[in-house]
């Protein structure tokens, strides 16, 4: 049983008491680590090996003939406590600008085993990474699902060099000084709001709102958004700019993320549009032994295993498989 679902829910804003008031600045890296977040990293906390495939799409429909669609494949198999990884992504790009239409992909991947780190780009050229692991990572798109609901996603896997430790990971992830505060949602009494405001030094652009809304149950956020606030002729406005929705599966108490969709304004050759993001998560395990093999050098070496891990009609994730695929 979670540990969240042991608390009675005139108990929940008080797990929360360690967050700091909205405009008073937080402290030590003690405050920090304690911060209105504190309930959803300590259940990611609770996941020390996992083995995971994500489905992630992106979309850029600009305009009728310019559209940018990026469909990737990425599996992930942790286990902290020996710092040890494999990660594998396959990603397929589309563009269609005018009447030229392109399709691109790639596959690479990252192996972190007995203190070594190799890389291939692609698959079947392996090299030995020496230093700047962070960015190896984040190149190959290899993202944390522990940061869901705290930053935006994806947010970019820490490598090695950072340490496997978590709470050295958090204390790099939670920025110092944030101002946040716990509050019920009106006429929703299933869920609790985090807020947090940021302010600009600009004399039109005053700042940034983030808002999560917490599921009371699960202790799980289930929405974000974030919105721009500006001035001008004397009037204040808001417009969202992003916003995150989540869904969460239960595996033996610890909530895991089943789907994430995110839709975020940009602007392309003076064109407003919507930028959107669906990622679908098939977990194979969490918390079980992995076996050495696992950690071989042939899923970077070799066509045939990289497919067998990363193609979801091969290793038994059908369920992340489209129509369109």
């Amino acid at each position: 049983m979670s540990w969240a679902r042991q608390l009675p829910v005139v108990a929940l804003l008080a797990v929360y008491s360690h967050s700091i008031a909205l405009g008073q600045p937080q402290g030590s890296d003690q405050q920090r680590l304690e911060s209105p977040h504190r309930p959803i990293l300590l259940n990611a906390a609770a996941v020390r090996t996992f083995d995971v495939l994500i489905r992630r799409e992106v979309l850029h429909d600009i305009a009728p003939r310019n559209v940018r669609r990026a469909v990737s494949f990425k599996r992930v198999i942790v286990d902290l406590d020996k710092k040890r990884f494999l990660a594998l992504t396959e990603g397929t790009s589309y563009t269609l600008k005018e009447s030229t239409a392109r399709e691109t992909v790639r596959r690479a991947g990252m192996l972190h085993f007995d203190g070594r780190t190799y890389r291939a780009d692609p698959i079947g050229q392996i090299r030995l990474v020496k230093s700047d692991l962070y960015g190896e990572l984040s190149s190959i798109g290899i993202f944390d699902w522990r940061m869901i609901g705290v930053q935006q996603f994806p947010f970019a896997w820490y490598a090695p060099a950072h340490g496997f430790s978590f709470d050295a990971h958090l204390a790099k992830s939670l920025r110092p000084g944030t101002l946040a505060k716990v509050e019920e949602v009106p006429r929703k009494p299933d869920l609790l709001r985090i807020f947090r405001r940021t302010i600009s030094d600009h004399p039109e652009v005053l700042g940034n709102d983030w808002d999560w809304r917490i599921d009371k149950t699960t202790l799980m956020p289930v929405e974000f958004t974030r919105s721009i606030r500006w001035k001008r002729d004397g009037v204040i406005k808001t417009a969202v700019e992003r916003r995150e929705t989540y869904q969460w599966q239960d595996r033996d108490g610890i909530y895991l993320p089943k789907s994430v969709t995110a839709e975020e304004l940009a602007s392309e050759d003076g064109i407003e549009y919507v930028v959107e993001t669906n990622a679908q998560f098939h977990w194979f395990f969490v918390n079980e032994p992995i076996s050495e093999e696992r950690f071989s050098q042939r899923y970077l070496t070799d066509p045939t295993a990289f497919q067998d891990l990363i193609d979801p009609s091969r290793c038994g994730a059908s369920d992340l498989i489209t129509s369109e695929e």
